[in-house]
């Protein structure tokens, strides 16, 4: 990615895992943003997994949406410290099965207001988002286990996943955003180092929060970053 952002533009990993905050994640908070802040990227989305497998045994949704918080504003410092932004987001499934959606524009009280979003429809989240005024992206639609959700309770889909370990079959993904008229994102899917830089957007650097980036992607053709 270093060395692509047109002047008055920003890098923004719309979609990342760190180690404590998912199962599938291998990689620390502290070295995650020291990679995105060398990588060029101005902003970190950090959108780890919120669903029942989650949930310590015996714990509640309520410690379970805590600690998801608590593992943000750490990450949050860390990156203030390097001087990269991070930005709340959330991945969760849906009652119904195990497809992920990908959540902007939400802050933490979203969260705390929507304790049990895995085990809500996707409609019930998508009015959710609507009340909010949060994004609700459907991602990786295509991978081999997913199924595509009902476009009318979305706002758009992930067409491009740059993670390293997985056929995501993004022209299939584009083509399917494109024919329901849904908005496009891009991201890495960060895990492990060799995801860094995939994925992302572009923004103008006038937006600066969760509310202006839903404002910008709602309004305008959004410019993907991609390692095709």
């Amino acid at each position: 990615m270093k060395g692509h952002i047109p002047e008055n533009y920003i890098a923004v990993e719309t979609h990342c895992h760190s180690l404590g905050g998912s199962h599938c994640a291998h990689v620390s908070p502290e070295e995650i943003v020291k990679l995105y802040k060398e990588a060029d990227y101005g902003v970190l989305i950090l959108t780890n997994h919120y669903n029942q497998e989650t949930i310590p045994k015996g714990s509640s949704a309520k410690f379970a949406a805590k600690a998801y918080i608590d593992r943000f504003l750490k990450v949050q410092e860390l990156g203030a410290a390097v001087g990269l932004e991070v930005w709340f987001g959330i991945e969760t499934c849906i009652a119904g099965g195990g497809d992920d959606f990908l959540i902007f524009g939400a802050e933490s009280d979203f969260l705390l207001e929507n304790l049990r979003l895995f085990a809500m429809s996707q409609k019930e989240v998508f009015v959710e988002c609507e009340r909010y005024g949060a994004l609700l992206y459907q991602a990786h639609p295509y991978r081999s286990w997913c199924q595509r959700r009902n476009p009318a309770f979305m706002h758009g889909a992930e067409v491009y996943n740059g993670n390293t370990h997985h056929n995501s079959q993004d022209k299939k993904a584009l083509a399917w955003a494109q024919k329901e008229g849904l908005l496009f994102s891009s991201g890495s899917d960060f895990h492990n180092p060799e995801d860094l830089g995939r994925g992302g957007i572009l923004l103008p650097k006038e937006v600066s929060n969760g509310k202006s980036l839903v404002d910008y992607l709602i309004a305008n053709e959004v410019e993907l970053i991609t390692a095709m």
